[in-house]
């Protein structure tokens, strides 16, 4: 039993002790207050004995862990004969200790009397127990769906970033094969963009502003090995007014398959890369011609975002990915107030 709870029964005892000590007072004022005290007491010490012995063995053993009502119920049995003989100890116990020598008979008939409050208790403390078993299973499931979630995040942002790296390496493979002097500036902007991967990619929340430079240096990167790399790769980023937080990398997936399903080399290839912000969130949008030999269901990237956006953001976002005249549009629409 844990401390909260334990506090919580002590608490609910000695509430219930002083309601009847104070509503049975008037009932038994022939008796003197430390005769009266002793009875009544000896009463709760019997109810409280049956309400432990059900709730913390005969329900969880016969009912939460075995399910086995028969044994269950022939239990019970056996605690109510012995809840009656605690009764009749005590009742024996009052009637020598008010020198009223009240008959054997008389003191059956209420020990038997008595077994009704000991049930009642019984089927107070199975109640009580189950609705905690239930509770618990419940805050169980919370727990173990979170940890799932998390581990799956983390599975997915694993699956992200190696893509990204294959990427990053293959430009600078180009800029190294073709001997650019570009290649010092591309290394350090790739130092830049892994230090951000490295120290915000794990983080649950990150700074939009912070995502959009990530995302700025990424297609500064890129541009790198693109000749006419202005006209070719346009990028309109508007910061918003008010920062807050997202997801790290749930802009990366969008300008990693447009970059590469594109053949840049080509004269009439283009990229479009648009963000806008909302007032709690923001509309995302890439367009990239489709190179002829780069099939773009090849990608995992967008597949993975939308696993992302599921677990993170249920019922706030619309992500919509098609192909119209031979352009692939991607469209992330997130609005974090809804």
């Amino acid at each position: 039993m844990s401390k909260k709870r334990l506090l919580i029964h002590i608490i609910s005892w000695l509430l219930f002790s002083l309601f009847i000590l104070i509503s049975q007072r008037e009932q038994y004022a022939y008796l003197s207050t430390g005769k009266f005290m002793t009875t009544q007491l000896l009463i709760l010490l019997e109810m409280s004995i049956v309400f432990y012995i059900n709730y913390l063995y005969i329900t969880p053993k016969y009912i939460i862990k075995k399910r086995e009502t028969l044994r269950f119920f022939g239990n019970v049995f056996l605690l109510i004969a012995f809840g009656f003989l605690l009764s009749l100890a005590i009742r024996s116990f009052h009637s020598w200790n008010t020198d009223e020598g009240a008959a054997f008979a008389k003191i059956i008939r209420s020990s038997l009397s008595s077994t009704i409050t000991i049930s009642i208790f019984i089927v107070f403390s199975t109640g009580i127990r189950l609705i905690e078993q239930y509770n618990e299973y419940r805050i169980n499931q919370a727990k173990l769906k979170e940890i799932l979630k998390k581990t799956e995040l983390e599975a997915l942002k694993a699956k992200i970033n190696p893509h990204f790296l294959y990427n990053a390496f293959n430009t600078l493979y180009a800029l190294a094969e073709t001997k650019s002097e570009q290649i010092s500036a591309a290394i350090l902007q790739l130092s830049f963009i892994m230090r951000y991967l490295l120290n915000n990619a794990a983080a649950p929340q990150v700074s939009i502003l912070e995502e959009l430079k990530f995302i700025r240096s990424y297609i500064d990167f890129q541009k790198l090995r693109v000749d006419e790399a202005e006209e070719k790769i346009v990028a309109n980023i508007s910061e918003p007014t008010t920062d807050f937080q997202i997801s790290p990398t749930i802009l990366l997936s969008f300008v990693e398959n447009a970059f590469k399903h594109s053949n840049l080399v080509a004269s009439d290839q283009k990229i479009v890369i648009q963000f806008e912000p909302l007032e709690a969130g923001f509309d995302y949008r890439v367009t990239n011609q489709i190179a002829k030999e780069k099939a773009p269901e090849s990608g995992l990237g967008n597949k993975n975002l939308q696993k992302l956006l599921e677990l993170m953001y249920p019922d706030q976002y619309k992500l919509n990915v098609w192909i119209e005249d031979d352009i692939y549009h991607a469209n992330l629409y997130l609005n974090l107030k809804s």
